[in-house]
């Protein structure tokens, strides 16, 4: 099932670099959680934290083979209702 336009919570493992050897564990031990929608699934699975008008802002990508989980939030496709409405 495909989580594109979906509201969902990633959990992975951030990569980094260093020129110092290091303990080789530490991205396992820090896991990042990104929430946003969905706009991309692939290789890479790419999560917006905002819509606009014409395209998105704050995108985040990640390799899918450092993803721990995708959990979907809310129906991307709901329709929300606004502030002066509630």
């Amino acid at each position: 099932m495909s989580m594109v336009g979906q509201i969902v919570k990633v959990t992975w493992c951030d990569a980094w670099f260093d020129f110092e050897p290091t303990n080789e564990t530490f991205a396992t031990e820090w896991p990042v959680e990104t929430i946003g929608h969905c706009v991309r699934e692939g290789e890479v699975v790419s999560i917006a934290g905002e819509k606009l008008g014409d395209g998105w802002r704050a995108v985040t990508h990640i390799p899918v083979a450092l993803i721990r989980s995708i959990i979907p939030l809310v129906d991307g496709t709901l329709e929300v209702k606004r502030a002066s409405a509630l």
